[in-house]
């Protein structure tokens, strides 16, 4: 299709130096307090663009990042399962009376 373009190494370092490091830079402190997730990349990445990663993101969710996340991961993502353990901890707090009693 005309205008689309495939997600390759070449497009990946246009976007990041084009708009991701700009906008970042708009935030002080954000290597500081923003995770970075990496989810849904193939098992070969790039490794120059990984470098640049860690450089910016001291806290990184990615495969061999300080919180390992295989690639492809059919396993809910670090928000799905932050949120599934707070609604559990909510519902399971009191723990409810079976119906015969």
């Amino acid at each position: 299709m005309k205008g689309e373009q495939l997600l390759n190494q070449s497009v990946m370092w246009r976007c990041w130096d084009e708009f991701f490091v700009p906008e970042l830079q708009n935030f002080p402190g954000y290597n500081q307090r923003i995770w970075f997730r990496q989810d849904g990349v193939f098992h070969t990445r790039p490794t120059g663009l990984y470098r640049e990663f860690v450089q910016f993101f001291r806290k990184l969710i990615s495969r061999r990042g300080d919180i390992n996340w295989p690639p492809r991961s059919p396993d809910l993502t670090p928000d799905g399962l932050f949120l599934w353990g707070y609604v559990k901890s909510k519902v399971y707090t009191n723990k409810p009376l079976p119906w015969n009693n």
